[in-house]
């Protein structure tokens, strides 16, 4: 039978083998025993309230925590679709690249383009030269002549592969993608 000093690290420290040693035997099992003189029946009211309104605050905080985390995420959403040209370049078709920032903080875009269906590799890579700002809540279109998309999409499907995403890239380094079938599939 255990000593009354035997507690519950006791227990599980010998059932790891941390106390084995010369001339102890491995292995034993010790019921452990606890002492509830300290409890004397039940809980006053006080008690209660207290444990009510400290779970209520741990379920508030919690709820407040994940609240916080996810209204700050980036929201942004690229379409993809035809443009016509207006002012100098009137009559040209083009490929608009629009990347709506649906988010609390504004966003710098670095580059945008079209993605093959390997999912990695990017056609269009244009550099800052042609970056933006999106301020929060709204958009900015980015614009790309018809023709050379075209002539980037031919050459592509020389190599077997398959444009299927426009996207963009912010400061961050974060892709976003968004698709249109219909307008990647009249490019072929």
């Amino acid at each position: 039978m255990p000593s009354e000093k035997t507690t519950l690290i006791h227990y599980i420290r010998r059932r790891k083998g941390l106390f084995d040693g010369p001339g102890r035997d491995r292995g034993r099992v010790y019921i452990i025993y606890a002492d509830f003189s300290w409890y004397n029946g039940g809980m006053e009211t006080g008690s209660w309230i207290a444990l009510g309104v400290g779970g209520y605050a741990a379920i508030v905080a919690t709820a407040a925590l994940i609240w916080n985390i996810l209204r700050e995420r980036r929201k942004v959403k690229i379409k993809v679709m035809y443009a016509m040209g207006v002012g100098s370049l009137e009559g040209s078709e083009m490929i608009s690249i629009e990347v709506i920032n649906k988010g609390p903080h504004d966003i710098r875009v670095e580059e945008y383009g079209f993605m093959l269906a390997d999912k990695k590799t990017r056609l269009v890579n244009l550099s800052t030269s042609h970056s933006g700002y999106v301020k929060s809540r709204d958009s900015v279109s980015f614009y790309i002549p018809l023709q050379e998309v075209k002539d980037m999409v031919a050459e592509a499907q020389k190599k077997g592969l398959q444009v299927t995403y426009g996207y963009a890239r912010d400061s961050t380094g974060n892709c976003y993608k968004g698709k249109n079938k219909k307008l990647f599939s009249s490019l072929i």
